[in-house]
Protein backbone atom coordinates (compact mmCIF):
# COMPACT_ATOMS: atom_id res chain seq x y z
CA UNK A 1 0.00 0.00 0.00
CA UNK A 2 1.47 3.34 -1.04
CA UNK A 3 1.17 6.82 0.36
CA UNK A 4 -2.22 7.31 -1.37
CA UNK A 5 -3.70 5.84 1.81
CA UNK A 6 -3.26 9.22 3.54
CA UNK A 7 -6.27 11.42 2.79
CA UNK A 8 -6.52 14.95 4.14
CA UNK A 9 -9.34 17.41 3.66
CA UNK A 10 -8.69 21.12 3.40
CA UNK A 11 -10.87 24.12 2.70
CA UNK A 12 -12.39 27.21 4.18
CA UNK A 13 -13.35 27.29 7.83
CA UNK A 14 -16.85 25.95 8.42
CA UNK A 15 -17.21 24.24 5.03
CA UNK A 16 -17.77 20.81 6.63
CA UNK A 17 -14.38 19.04 6.75
CA UNK A 18 -14.80 17.54 10.22
CA UNK A 19 -18.42 16.65 9.47
CA UNK A 20 -17.27 14.65 6.45
CA UNK A 21 -14.75 12.78 8.60
CA UNK A 22 -17.47 11.95 11.16
CA UNK A 23 -19.69 10.57 8.39
CA UNK A 24 -16.88 8.38 7.08
CA UNK A 25 -16.12 7.13 10.60
CA UNK A 26 -19.80 6.23 11.06
CA UNK A 27 -19.71 4.35 7.76
CA UNK A 28 -16.89 2.06 8.88
CA UNK A 29 -17.89 1.88 12.53
CA UNK A 30 -16.87 -1.77 12.83
CA UNK A 31 -13.21 -0.68 12.53
CA UNK A 32 -11.04 0.55 15.36
CA UNK A 33 -10.06 4.18 15.12
CA UNK A 34 -7.19 5.90 16.86
CA UNK A 35 -5.68 9.35 16.60
CA UNK A 36 -6.98 12.71 17.73
CA UNK A 37 -9.47 15.48 17.20
CA UNK A 38 -9.05 19.15 18.00
CA UNK A 39 -11.82 21.47 19.05
CA UNK A 40 -12.46 24.95 20.39
CA UNK A 41 -13.04 25.24 24.13
CA UNK A 42 -13.99 28.28 26.19
CA UNK A 43 -10.45 29.57 26.60
CA UNK A 44 -8.51 27.85 23.85
CA UNK A 45 -8.07 25.04 21.38
CA UNK A 46 -7.95 21.51 22.79
CA UNK A 47 -6.75 18.11 21.57
CA UNK A 48 -8.47 14.84 22.50
CA UNK A 49 -7.12 11.30 22.14
CA UNK A 50 -9.93 9.37 20.41
CA UNK A 51 -9.20 6.14 22.30
CA UNK A 52 -8.38 7.26 25.85
CA UNK A 53 -10.39 10.48 25.94
CA UNK A 54 -7.38 12.35 27.39
CA UNK A 55 -7.39 15.99 26.43
CA UNK A 56 -5.41 19.16 26.94
CA UNK A 57 -4.77 22.64 25.57
CA UNK A 58 -2.82 23.10 22.36
CA UNK A 59 -3.60 26.79 22.04
CA UNK A 60 -4.70 29.43 24.50
CA UNK A 61 -6.74 32.47 23.50
CA UNK A 62 -4.89 35.73 24.09
CA UNK A 63 -6.77 38.79 22.87
CA UNK A 64 -7.38 38.01 19.20
CA UNK A 65 -4.56 35.48 18.84
CA UNK A 66 -4.14 31.84 19.77
CA UNK A 67 -0.83 31.12 21.49
CA UNK A 68 0.59 27.62 20.91
CA UNK A 69 0.79 25.30 23.91
CA UNK A 70 3.24 22.58 22.87
CA UNK A 71 3.09 20.22 25.87
CA UNK A 72 -0.24 18.61 24.96
CA UNK A 73 0.95 17.91 21.41
CA UNK A 74 4.06 16.22 22.77
CA UNK A 75 2.15 14.08 25.28
CA UNK A 76 -1.51 13.53 24.35
CA UNK A 77 -0.95 13.96 20.60
CA UNK A 78 2.09 11.67 20.40
CA UNK A 79 0.40 8.99 22.55
CA UNK A 80 -2.76 9.16 20.42
CA UNK A 81 -0.70 8.51 17.29
CA UNK A 82 1.17 5.57 18.84
CA UNK A 83 -2.01 3.59 19.54
CA UNK A 84 -3.05 0.56 17.50
CA UNK A 85 -5.96 0.97 15.13
CA UNK A 86 -7.32 0.20 11.69
CA UNK A 87 -7.58 3.88 10.72
CA UNK A 88 -5.82 6.94 12.16
CA UNK A 89 -7.77 10.20 12.45
CA UNK A 90 -5.84 13.50 12.50
CA UNK A 91 -8.41 16.28 12.81
CA UNK A 92 -6.71 18.79 12.39
CA UNK A 93 -3.13 19.77 11.58
CA UNK A 94 -2.23 23.45 11.36
CA UNK A 95 0.19 26.02 12.70
CA UNK A 96 -0.02 25.47 16.46
CA UNK A 97 2.25 22.41 16.28
CA UNK A 98 5.09 24.13 14.39
CA UNK A 99 7.37 23.80 17.41
CA UNK A 100 6.03 20.42 18.59
CA UNK A 101 8.86 18.47 16.98
CA UNK A 102 8.22 15.07 18.56
CA UNK A 103 4.57 15.33 17.50
CA UNK A 104 5.57 16.24 13.93
CA UNK A 105 7.94 13.24 13.78
CA UNK A 106 5.15 10.93 14.97
CA UNK A 107 2.74 12.34 12.37
CA UNK A 108 5.25 11.63 9.59
CA UNK A 109 5.98 8.15 10.98
CA UNK A 110 2.26 7.30 10.88
CA UNK A 111 1.89 8.75 7.37
CA UNK A 112 4.78 6.56 6.19
CA UNK A 113 3.27 3.43 7.80
CA UNK A 114 0.76 1.08 6.15
CA UNK A 115 -2.21 2.30 8.26
CA UNK A 116 -4.79 4.47 6.44
CA UNK A 117 -5.01 8.07 7.67
CA UNK A 118 -7.97 10.40 7.37
CA UNK A 119 -7.49 13.96 8.51
CA UNK A 120 -7.89 17.69 8.08
CA UNK A 121 -5.19 20.15 7.04
CA UNK A 122 -5.77 23.74 7.96
CA UNK A 123 -6.06 25.84 4.79
CA UNK A 124 -2.71 27.61 5.16
CA UNK A 125 0.90 27.16 4.21
CA UNK A 126 3.77 26.20 6.48
CA UNK A 127 6.67 23.78 6.19
CA UNK A 128 5.04 21.07 8.31
CA UNK A 129 1.77 21.09 6.33
CA UNK A 130 3.77 21.03 3.09
CA UNK A 131 5.57 17.85 4.28
CA UNK A 132 2.24 16.24 5.15
CA UNK A 133 0.71 17.26 1.82
CA UNK A 134 3.69 15.87 -0.11
CA UNK A 135 2.99 12.33 1.17
CA UNK A 136 -0.81 12.50 1.17
CA UNK A 137 -3.78 13.01 -1.08
CA UNK A 138 -5.20 16.45 -0.26
CA UNK A 139 -8.84 17.04 -1.18
CA UNK A 140 -10.28 20.55 -1.15
CA UNK A 141 -13.76 20.67 0.33
CA UNK A 142 -16.07 23.20 -1.29
CA UNK A 143 -19.80 23.80 -1.11
CA UNK A 144 -20.10 22.12 -4.52
CA UNK A 145 -18.47 18.81 -3.49
CA UNK A 146 -19.02 18.47 0.24
CA UNK A 147 -22.26 16.47 0.01
CA UNK A 148 -20.70 13.87 -2.33
CA UNK A 149 -17.37 13.53 -0.49
CA UNK A 150 -18.47 11.34 2.44
CA UNK A 151 -19.58 8.53 0.09
CA UNK A 152 -16.52 8.91 -2.17
CA UNK A 153 -14.13 8.81 0.81
CA UNK A 154 -16.03 5.97 2.44
CA UNK A 155 -15.59 3.82 -0.68
CA UNK A 156 -11.89 4.71 -0.83
CA UNK A 157 -11.28 3.95 2.86
CA UNK A 158 -13.15 0.64 2.62
CA UNK A 159 -10.99 -0.27 -0.38
CA UNK A 160 -7.80 0.60 1.51
CA UNK A 161 -8.91 -1.48 4.49
CA UNK A 162 -9.59 -4.48 2.24
CA UNK A 163 -6.10 -4.12 0.71
CA UNK A 164 -4.50 -4.25 4.15
CA UNK A 165 -6.15 -7.54 5.17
Amino acid sequence: MGLEKNIFLTGDRGVGKSTIIRKVVEGVSHKQFCGFITFKGEDGIRIRDIVSGSEGFIGKFNDKKVLPYIESFETIGVNALKREGDIVIMDELGYLELEAYEFQLQVIKVLESSIPVLGVLRNEKNIFLEKVGAISEVVEVKLENRDALPEILLRKIKGLLEESI
